[in-house]
C-alpha cells in the first residue's frame, strides 16, 4: 500500500478558493478544510451533538494529501507561492 504525504496549512480564509487551485496545480490529490464556519454550520443545521468551541479568527486550516512524497525544496517553494 502507497503512503500518502499529509501537509497542513493555515491560512485566510479569503484565499481559500485560490489555494484549492495552488494546490490542485502542485499535485495534491485530495483537500480537507477545517475551520470554525464549518463548525457553526454543522451547529446551526443540526448535523450532529459535540461542537468544540471554535474561535472566529478568520482563519481555516487545510490538509492536503499528495500521493508523490514532496521533498524540502518543493515545500518551500509552495510555501513562498502561498
Amino acid at each position: 500500500m502507497k503512503a500518502w504525504q499529509e501537509v497542513r496549512i493555515e491560512v485566510n480564509q479569503e484565499v481559500e478558493e485560490a489555494l484549492y487551485a495552488l494546490l490542485a496545480e502542485f499535485g495534491a490529490q485530495g483537500v480537507a478544510v477545517d475551520g470554525p464556519s464549518l463548525v457553526d454550520f454543522a451547529r446551526d443545521a443540526g448535523l450532529g451533538d459535540y461542537f468544540p468551541d471554535a474561535v472566529q479568527d478568520g482563519r481555516i486550516r487545510m490538509t492536503c494529501y499528495f500521493p508523490d512524497h514532496k521533498g524540502a525544496a518543493e515545500l518551500a517553494k509552495l510555501k513562498a507561492d502561498i
